[in-house]
């Protein structure tokens, strides 16, 4: 878990730190504790384009890997679209 402790300051390279964690750990509970970090991250923390690529793919292999998701493009956009309709809301206020 101190990886994502790492990952919370912002240490260098923790993005590829945590990718290479996650998909080399073989729990579910701490792919579904990372999901839920990347999530996070997504929201709050990605700036650009590439950042939301990044963190959209890494949470879609997860949550395929967990075979919780049949679909990697439709789940992608579902949570994309989540966090432009919680972006315009933030910006109204």
């Amino acid at each position: 878990m101190d990886i994502f402790t790492y990952a919370d300051v912002k240490g260098k390279d923790s993005f590829d730190i945590v990718r290479s964690f996650l998909k080399n750990n073989k729990f579910k509970y701490i792919k579904d504790l990372g999901v839920i970090k990347l999530i996070l991250y997504y929201y709050m923390r990605s700036k650009s384009k590439e950042s939301d690529a990044k963190y959209l793919n890494l949470i879609s292999d997860l949550k395929l890997q967990l075979k919780q998701v049949k679909d990697k493009g439709a789940f992608m956009k579902q949570i994309s679209d989540g966090r432009n309709i919680e972006m315009r809301k933030n910006n109204k206020d």
